[in-house]
């Protein structure tokens, strides 16, 4: 995967970039204190280099709560390669007692 700096911008002059890896042309990965997000990012060009801005109007999602660099090519390899369904119930539905709300058509 591709390292790329992403642009955490709160408004106005307040950012911060947070290095993190291309997981397709729309999506990056990041790690924080361990953790692992998905991001929907947009590329913006910046003399000879590539910065991605993230899109704050869409959600973060945590694909793990503890996660090492060596694990980050395998856990995006894993989602692209699961339909939703498998990823609904293999994953999603395996974490008893939880609730999620998704928003479907």
């Amino acid at each position: 995967m591709k390292q790329i700096a992403i642009i955490d911008h709160f408004g106005g002059l307040d950012f911060r970039i947070i290095p993190g890896y291309l997981a397709d042309r729309n999506h990056a990965v990041y790690t924080q204190d361990g953790r692992l997000f998905l991001v929907r990012v947009e590329r913006v060009y910046q003399a000879g280099s590539d910065l991605y801005i993230e899109d704050r109007s869409t959600a973060v999602i945590t694909l793990s709560n503890r996660c090492t660099f060596n694990e980050i090519a395998q856990i995006v390899a894993r989602l692209q390669g699961m339909t939703a369904w498998e990823f609904l119930t293999q994953d999603v539905l395996n974490f008893p007692g939880q609730q999620y709300d998704f928003h479907m058509i």
